[in-house]
C-alpha cells in the first residue's frame, strides 16, 4: 500500500511537470514568433527610415530650390520697384491719382513710380502740385520735404516725357503757389532752402526724440507708423515710452492742447516736461516739417512749460547749439549762462556733460 501510493504521488508529480513543460514550451513557441514579428517590423522600420531619409533629402533639395527661386523673385521685385541704378528716378504724385498715363510717362524717362507712403523717403521727385490742385499737408509730402528738395510742379513730368529725358527740376519747382502758401503758412522757397541745410546737419530732427501722448495718433494726427514714418525721415527718434534714464532736454513730448489729465498721468511724461521743454502739439510739429525750421518762439506758451525754471532760457539755447551732435559746445553754453539746479538734486549743466 505504502508503494502504491507513493507510486501515485510520483505520477502526479511527473503529470504536474509535464504539464508545465508543455506551458513553457508554450511560451517558448509563442516568444519565438513574436521575437520574428519583431524582426519582421524592424525590417519594415528600417525600409520606411530609408524611404523617410529619401524624401527629407527631396525636400530639402527642393526647398533650397524654392529658396533660390524665392530670393531670384525677391530681388526682382525690388529691382523693379528700386532699380539699384543712380541713374533712375523715384517719382511720387500726390496732387492727382495715378493712372495710365502717368505710368506710361514716368516708364518713358526711365523713372519708378512710388506709391506707398512706406517708399516716400526713397523719393527723388515729388510732383505736389498741378494747375488745379495746390501743395496738401499729406503724410508723404512731410516725409518727401526731409529727404528731397524737388518738390515739382506736374509740368515737369509731361515736359520731361515729352522731351524723352529727364529735365532739371530748377525751372519746375513749386514756388508760385502764393495761395497754397498762405493756407499752409509756409513759403516753398524757404522750405527747399532749410530742407537742404538741415539734411546736410542730420535732418530736421537730428538729435531729439519725439514723443506722442495717448489720444494724438489717429485722431489729430496721422496713424502712428506714419507718425514714425516723418519722424525717422527727419532724423529724428519715435519714442514710444520715456524712461528714467532719458535726457528731458532733448525730448519733445507731443500732447493735445491744452494737455490732458491723463497725459500728464503717463508713464515720466510729466517730470520730463517739467525739467526738459514742457509740451507741444502736433500742428505745431507739422509746422516745423513743413518749413523745415524747428520755431520754439513760435508754438503756445503752455502752462506747465512756462513753470520750468529754464523755460525762458530754452529758446535761446536752442539758436545756440543748431543741432545735439555738437554735445560739448552746448554743455559750455549752459555752463557760461547758468548753474541752475533741478528739482531732483543735479544741475543741467552735469546732465549735459554727461550727456
Amino acid at each position: 500500500q505504502k508503494k502504491t501510493k507513493a507510486f501515485e504521488i510520483c505520477q502526479i508529480k511527473l503529470h504536474t511537470e509535464q504539464s508545465e513543460k508543455r506551458c513553457l514550451e508554450l511560451k517558448w513557441e509563442h516568444a519565438q514568433k513574436e521575437k520574428a514579428d519583431f524582426v519582421e517590423q524592424i525590417g519594415t522600420l528600417s525600409s520606411s527610415k530609408f524611404d523617410l531619409l529619401k524624401k527629407k533629402d527631396n525636400l530639402e533639395r527642393q526647398a533650397n530650390l524654392d529658396r533660390m527661386t524665392i530670393n531670384s523673385m525677391e530681388n526682382e521685385l525690388e529691382a523693379e520697384r528700386f532699380p539699384p541704378e543712380s541713374t533712375y528716378t523715384r517719382i511720387m504724385i500726390l496732387c492727382e491719382r495715378v493712372n495710365d498715363n502717368h505710368k506710361k510717362m514716368i516708364k518713358k524717362i526711365g523713372g519708378v513710380l512710388v506709391h506707398r507712403v512706406e517708399d516716400a523717403s526713397t523719393a527723388t521727385h515729388v510732383i505736389a502740385g498741378n494747375d488745379v490742385s495746390s501743395i496738401r499737408r499729406t503724410s508723404k509730402l512731410m516725409v518727401a520735404l526731409s529727404c528731397t528738395e524737388n518738390i515739382l510742379h506736374m509740368d515737369w513730368l509731361a515736359h520731361s516725357a515729352r522731351a524723352n529725358k529727364i529735365l532739371p527740376c530748377k525751372n519746375y519747382l513749386l514756388l508760385f503757389d502764393k495761395k497754397s502758401e498762405k493756407e499752409q503758412n509756409v513759403s516753398m522757397r524757404e522750405t527747399l532752402r532749410n530742407g537742404r541745410a538741415c539734411r546736410r546737419n542730420g535732418g530736421l530732427l537730428f538729435g531729439w526724440s519725439i514723443y506722442f501722448c495717448a489720444g494724438i495718433a489717429g485722431t489729430s494726427a496721422p496713424p502712428e507708423s506714419e507718425l514714425e514714418l516723418i519722424i525717422t525721415s527727419a532724423g529724428g527718434v519715435f519714442l514710444r515710452e520715456i524712461s528714467l534714464d532719458s535726457y528731458p532736454e532733448t525730448i519733445i513730448i507731443i500732447s493735445s492742447d491744452p494737455v490732458t489729465e491723463d497725459q500728464k498721468e503717463e508713464e515720466n511724461v510729466a517730470l520730463v516736461a517739467q525739467e526738459g521743454n514742457g509740451y507741444f502739439t502736433s500742428s505745431w510739429l507739422f509746422q516745423c516739417v513743413m518749413t523745415q525750421h524747428l520755431s520754439f518762439k513760435s508754438r503756445k506758451k503752455r502752462s506747465s512749460s512756462s513753470n520750468s525754471p529754464y523755460a525762458e532760457s530754452k529758446s535761446a539755447e536752442r539758436k545756440l547749439r543748431g543741432s545735439l551732435s555738437c554735445a560739448s559746445s552746448m554743455c559750455s553754453i549752459d555752463s557760461s549762462k547758468s548753474g541752475c539746479t533741478n528739482k531732483s538734486g543735479y544741475t543741467r549743466i552735469s546732465r549735459m556733460k554727461q550727456y
